[in-house]
């Protein structure tokens, strides 16, 4: 069968295409009715899973006012996507745009100051006095969850070898990754799970500080839920890559958002 390839540039000139990284950089340029249109069309090709699973979801968004990487804007079109296949019901999605951070998640615990400047491994975390990971929690279980613990046990926090999830195709994940598992989920009962995904800046910078602090674990462990935290390391050749990023580009081949994408095949094994 033919293979499903990313939408073309529309209305550029020949052998051009949009400046890179436009949904972060110029967010204006975004023709939202190509993405609705794309994505239906995975769907019925059996490429993705129906998008009226998200009928129902709950989104929380966050961007501190300092972000220079997501420009202003950016917010709102990832909430103008989820609307087209969204049921409008009241609640269904909440938007942070109001704390002074700069592109962070924001902590009540370790940091970088609020606002800059980036403190090594505690880059991006900020500390600026605001549960971040409970806002997104409390959003998604409609407030339902018991308060976290105040400090979380990090003996829960096991790792977990990533090779065996990529089965033979390197798509840059780590040697290792977290998964925080509380004592009555490690003993059999239901337990949710939550997925997490660190962005760029993988092992030993970034991610390891934010798996150990951004707040997670303290509501994880009052609330009988899991967290898998997948890791991506340098590799490739490209920025990107080099920089431990997941993949927001197609850098690992015309199928990275769909089902047969070789990292989301493999979190789907994680999972």
């Amino acid at each position: 069968p033919k293979p499903f390839y990313p939408v073309p540039c529309v209305g550029c000139p020949p052998n051009k295409t949009l400046e890179f990284d436009h949904c972060k950089n110029a967010p204006e340029r975004i023709q939202q009715k190509l993405l609705h249109n794309y994505t239906r069309e995975a769907a019925a090709k059996g490429l993705i899973d129906d998008p009226k699973n998200l009928s129902t979801h709950r989104i929380y968004i966050y961007r501190g006012t300092k972000d220079h990487c997501y420009l202003p804007g950016s917010e709102g079109e990832v909430v103008e996507f989820y609307r087209a296949f969204n049921n409008g019901l009241a609640g269904q999605f909440a938007l942070e745009a109001t704390i002074p951070s700069l592109h962070a998640q924001p902590t009540i615990h370790k940091g970088s100051p609020c606002g800059g400047p980036y403190d090594g491994p505690y880059s991006y975390l900020a500390n600026c006095g605001y549960d971040g990971a409970g806002a997104a929690l409390q959003h998604i279980y409609r407030n339902a969850l018991k308060p976290p613990v105040p400090t979380a046990d990090l003996s829960l926090l096991k790792r977990i070898p990533q090779a065996q999830y990529m089965q033979g195709r390197d798509v840059g994940l780590a040697k290792e990754a977290y998964v925080f598992i509380p004592p009555r989920c490690a003993a059999g009962h239901l337990c949710k799970l939550h997925l997490w995904f660190h962005g760029c800046d993988g092992p030993d910078r970034f991610y390891n500080a934010s798996v150990h602090y951004a707040g997670f674990n303290e509501w994880a462990e009052a609330n009988d839920m899991v967290i898998l935290y997948p890791a991506m390391r340098d590799w490739g050749k490209t920025s990107e890559t080099q920089g431990g990023c997941w993949d927001g580009y197609g850098q690992t081949g015309a199928d990275y958002a769909l089902q047969s994408g070789g990292q989301m095949a493999a979190v789907r094994r994680m999972i």
